[in-house]
């Protein structure tokens, strides 16, 4: 069978189910933040938690970028919104490329290696990788030590174009031959 980097793709080899909600709360400024984040508790517990539990459907919390207006940019706001939102069942997206841009590879996936289930892959600004650069094989590599087996998207900016994406997705699918 060959191999595909496409999330639905995997998802419905792997019969994970899936399910992308597009948006995310805006949480305020530091100084507000408890009563923001007991208001989106109430909705998330009561609400989209046994939503997706009704489908089978496991959640999962994306790290951000320094360009986010959202938190979850290192482990400690991970961890906020986690201590506010987590029964112990959530799992963990990881944006490569946001991890690179705030510098939080290693940190996230020391903090979270075991949790994740979902990669988001992009270099720098959601640029496509076209060469084996030394952070994307490590990230692999660990990825790898972590026995992680599910999705891998390529999550590029909508400018880039087919003949980069085509580019790109060999590359991967080389890099992924060799775990």
């Amino acid at each position: 069978m060959e191999k595909s980097l496409s999330q639905s793709n995997i998802t419905k080899e792997q019969h994970m189910p899936y399910w992308q909600v597009d948006g995310s709360p805006r949480f305020p400024e530091p100084r507000h933040r408890n009563e923001t984040f007991d208001g989106h508790r109430g909705i998330f517990n009561k609400e989209i938690k046994p939503f997706a539990k009704s489908l089978g459907i496991k959640l999962a919390l994306e790290n951000l970028s320094y360009t986010s207006t959202g938190f979850g940019k290192n482990v400690e706001l991970l961890e906020e919104v986690l201590g506010v939102i987590d029964d112990g069942g959530m799992g963990i997206t990881f944006d490569f490329c946001h991890a690179l841009e705030t510098r939080q590879v290693d940190n996230l996936l020391d903090k979270y290696g075991q949790r994740l289930c979902n990669v988001h892959m992009a270099n720098k600004a959601h640029k496509p990788f076209t060469e084996p650069k030394p952070e994307l094989v490590t990230f692999l590599t660990r990825l790898h030590e972590y026995n992680y087996v599910g999705p891998i998207t390529l999550e590029l900016a909508h400018n880039t174009s087919m003949e980069e994406i085509g580019r790109c997705k060999v590359l991967f699918d080389r890099l992924l031959e060799g775990f």
